[in-house]
């Protein structure tokens, strides 16, 4: 099986990140695709001499993006087969959009001004580069050798070169590889496996492209409606009414999702310390796990546990990270990665993190503001105030 450990610089972020080593995931293979949480430090090249819409000219090495995964490689014990995939925002040698060394298995992926080629977010272009590199790289060994077989005249292959950046649009509308081409992967013994997945993982990423940008307005904001699960079950279940799509949260997730439903402001996780934050959540996780009405913080004292629930919840980033990773989860199962994001609590490293849904477009099952938020529910406008019956 091959290996390969995916890896950012610092100015790259996290969240999008994630979702590419996803996007990478979804097709299971001979090819691991591993996410570091190591970081690149600062990549800062004077590389731009001349720069027009179509490119720059640049008279730079990517030696320094070589050196940090060189060292990312020795720091963790990798083998020479192993790969190392570096996506960046800066930009690489004649502004190519991907690169990788002629010595050790080092690759490099800029991720940076997709926007202008493309009407859908970057994580599908990039995620679609590093597989193709991978597999370039696997079969080509060296930037030379690859060159010589790329397509000047764009085919929609793996293999075509884009001297004309935006010719990527039609590389990566296709997102194939040519027959020639394939028959040449074969007959030099790359692993029919790879190529297997390679192709799998390009239709799906064909597949969403093509979706994200003919259906760019169906990714407006739906409405939801908070209720609260029926039955043996606790918590609460997000319901998008437009489509009667149902996402099931356990007591816990429900805390933290209804909690960050009352900041739309945003909370950095540090200051869940704060003494009105951790009484708002020792009342709701009291009312989530016991299901009776609460009328006041002094009352908690009466449920053994709940106390030491919350306190290991806002001490320990180990046990809050995860439960805001599988609230995410859940959405992005349900409705997709791109239509879930308004829906899910996000934000970067010791910044707010936030719901970023509008108020508006939230409305209360009348059991979940008696007996779950009380005095916590958030007051949402005047136009908006129906609640479920």
């Amino acid at each position: 099986m091959m290996q390969v450990h995916l890896i950012r610089s610092h100015d790259f972020s996290s969240e999008a990140f994630e979702m590419i080593q996803n996007v990478l995931q979804s097709k299971a293979g001979l090819i691991s695709f591993i996410g570091s949480k190591t970081i690149c430090g600062c990549l800062r090249l004077s590389v731009v001499v001349e720069k027009d819409f179509d490119g720059y000219t640049s008279d730079t090495s990517w030696q320094n993006f070589n050196d940090f995964c060189t060292r990312y490689r020795n720091e963790n014990g990798l083998s020479p087969e192993d790969v190392v995939v570096l996506l960046t925002p800066e930009p690489l040698f004649l502004n190519w959009f991907t690169a990788f060394d002629d010595e050790e298995n080092n690759i490099f992926i800029r991720t940076d001004e997709w926007e202008k080629y493309l009407h859908c977010s970057p994580v599908y272009p990039v995620a679609y580069l590093v597989m193709a590199q991978v597999l370039q790289k696997a079969l080509y060994k060296s930037t030379a050798v690859k060159l010589a077989h790329t397509h000047d005249k764009p085919e929609g292959c793996i293999n075509d070169f884009c001297s004309y950046k935006k010719d990527i649009t039609f590389k990566l509308r296709t997102a194939d590889i040519c027959v020639p081409c394939l028959e040449k992967m074969v007959h030099a013994g790359l692993k029919p496996e790879y190529i297997t997945q390679a192709l799998s993982l390009f239709d799906v990423i064909r597949q969403e492209m093509l979706f994200r940008q003919r259906y760019k307005l169906n990714l407006v904001p739906k409405s939801i409606a908070i209720r609260r699960n029926k039955g043996r079950k606790k918590g609460i279940v997000v319901e998008l009414l437009e489509s009667k799509q149902l996402v099931e949260l356990n007591p816990t997730q429900s805390l933290v999702y209804l909690f960050f439903l009352n900041h739309p402001e945003g909370v950095v996780l540090s200051k869940l310390l704060h003494t009105k934050y951790r009484e708002e959540l020792l009342y709701l996780y009291a009312n989530l796990t016991n299901r009776i009405k609460i009328n006041n913080t002094d009352s908690l004292n009466r449920y053994a546990g709940i106390e030491n629930t919350i306190d290991s919840l806002v001490t320990d980033d180990a046990i809050l990270s995860p439960i805001i990773a599988k609230i995410k989860k859940l959405f992005i199962d349900k409705i997709g990665l791109e239509s879930s994001k308004v829906y899910y609590i996000q934000g970067e490293k010791s910044m707010p993190k936030k719901i970023s849904l509008d108020r508006s477009m939230i409305t209360y099952e009348q059991d979940v503001i008696d007996y779950v938020l009380g005095p916590y529910h958030f007051a949402q406008p005047e136009s908006n105030t129906v609640l479920i019956q």
